[in-house]
């Protein structure tokens, strides 16, 4: 018989975490579809990271982990709330 390991679950992989996260993304990818003037005062370089942040609240929603060490980081649920939440913050500050 084998016997397994059991990790312990982090908080951020907890099902709440991971609703955070889609949703975060999910309100990014709708505000900048209908409302894209609202991101204007972002240049190119800062918008680029901006969806890169907004891909990490997919991925993380979805509950996707990837192998390596570097994907887990993107793809982790701080980028995931930080680098959006921060755009849509300044966004809304902006308007």
């Amino acid at each position: 018989m084998t016997s397994e390991t059991h990790k312990k679950q982090r908080w951020t992989d907890s099902a709440v975490a991971r609703l955070l996260s889609f949703g975060l993304a999910t309100l990014s990818a709708l505000w900048v579809l209908f409302r894209p003037t609202d991101f204007a005062f972002l240049a190119h370089g800062s918008l680029s990271i901006f969806m890169i942040g907004m891909a990490a609240g997919f991925v993380h929603g979805i509950g996707f982990k990837p192998d390596h060490l570097f994907w887990q980081w993107l793809f982790s649920a701080w980028v995931a709330w930080l680098i959006p939440g921060s755009t849509i913050l300044m966004a809304a500050y902006n308007m």
